[in-house]
């Protein structure tokens, strides 16, 4: 049986700014299916009312779009 999930992306202050939806057999399947939409933003994946995991920004997703980190000299 085919279940629904919802991946969430959460901006800096943890509100939802975007939605993908996904369809997979189980938690399992779900979970490899999030990969392709890794970007650095923190997410959650949620399956009707249970969250299923929860995946914290990286430093890629600490900055807004369009925006690098700052250069530190001696930083390689």
């Amino acid at each position: 049986m085919v279940a629904h999930y919802r991946l969430y992306f959460l901006d800096p202050a943890g509100h939802i700014c975007k939605a993908v939806e996904l369809d997979c057999e189980d938690d399992a399947q779900a979970i490899r299916g999030v990969e392709p939409h890794r970007d650095g933003r923190a997410m959650e994946l949620w399956q009707a009312d249970r969250q299923v995991k929860t995946y914290p920004a990286d430093r890629r997703g600490a900055e807004p779009p369009g925006r690098s980190p700052p250069h530190r000299p001696g930083a390689a």
